[in-house]
């Protein structure tokens, strides 16, 4: 997942986390993300927009991306294509420099497990 405070002050963060899958080649399969929000055992949180005060800029924001590894390595009916990797990203499209944000984390959690492991 992601999650960021936005600034007291200036403009908003847009931040979009996405879900890439990839065959045994790196081919591009699939993927998932606030445009696609369920395929091939992923189901993405839904965009941010609108889910913070745009005039307070009050805050956490955060976006999830369930991922169920068996379903994703299963093939899709009428396709041979199997996933081999999976590839979380998160895009920044609002152009501030990061620094700019107070806080934002990238992070991966286990359902199994009451903690979460942050990336960056």
């Amino acid at each position: 997942g992601v999650s960021w405070v936005p600034p007291k002050t200036g403009s908003l963060p847009i931040m979009d986390l996405s879900v890439m899958m990839y065959d045994d080649e790196w081919g591009y399969v699939d993927s998932c993300d606030w445009q696609k929000l369920a395929v091939r055992g992923c189901t993405h949180s839904g965009d941010w927009c609108g889910k913070i005060d745009q005039a307070t800029h009050k805050g956490p924001v955060r976006e999830t991306v369930k991922i169920d590894m068996a379903e994703v390595r299963k093939a899709v009916e009428g396709s041979k294509t199997l996933v081999r990797y999976v590839v979380v990203a998160t895009f920044s499209y609002s152009g501030q420099d990061m620094s700019e944000v107070p806080q934002a984390f990238v992070y991966l959690a286990d359902p199994n497990q009451r903690h979460f492991t942050h990336v960056l």
